[in-house]
């Protein structure tokens, strides 16, 4: 769900729209998301067997990290989001697809 604050009174509640994504910034969102967690837990499950730690401690801490990691990451979730700016354009209202549903039909 992605909340527009605009004075333009052409779109409504409802509208098909595209949201665009500058490449950056997706990048951006990959890294946060997939990237750097991976290396939280991996970096933990590396640390933990040359310390001979046992396997469900070394899962518990992942577990822990993994959510302190994503608490953080919620907790600054608005300074983020300064960061990450969404453009919306609205879809034609002609959609190929469906007008060749419905000859099919």
């Amino acid at each position: 769900m992605i909340y527009v604050d605009t004075n333009d009174k052409s779109f409504r509640n409802g509208d098909r729209v595209n949201v665009l994504l500058e490449e950056k910034m997706g990048n951006l969102a990959v890294v946060f998301a997939y990237v750097l967690p991976f290396l939280v837990m991996i970096s933990i499950l590396i640390i933990g067997s040359y310390s001979k730690v046992s396997e469900p401690v070394m899962g518990t801490g992942v577990v822990i990290a993994l959510t302190l990691y994503f608490t953080v990451l919620y907790l600054f979730r608005k300074q983020l989001g300064k960061k990450m700016t969404f453009k919306v354009e609205k879809q034609n209202s002609f959609n190929p697809l469906n007008s060749l549903k419905d000859e099919i039909v």
